[in-house]
């Protein structure tokens, strides 16, 4: 399971989960779920847009 987490005043929140590294710059995302995660290895740094506020993106971590 890959997970894309968002960190939000010092902690990770995963706001998303996938199968497969499905995950990509430039992507949107709803950046409220609190989906949990338990820590992974980390694979990527990429940019994604929140969309519950347009036009701004923000730093997004996946981990395996």
């Amino acid at each position: 399971m890959y997970y894309l987490v968002v960190e939000n005043l010092g902690v990770d929140r995963c706001i998303h989960k996938s199968e497969t590294d499905v995950y990509k710059d430039g992507m949107s995302f709803s950046c409220t779920p609190d989906l949990g995660f338990a820590g992974g290895v980390l694979i990527n740094e990429i940019t994604i847009i929140c969309l519950e506020v347009a036009g701004t993106s923000l730093k997004a971590k996946v981990y395996h």
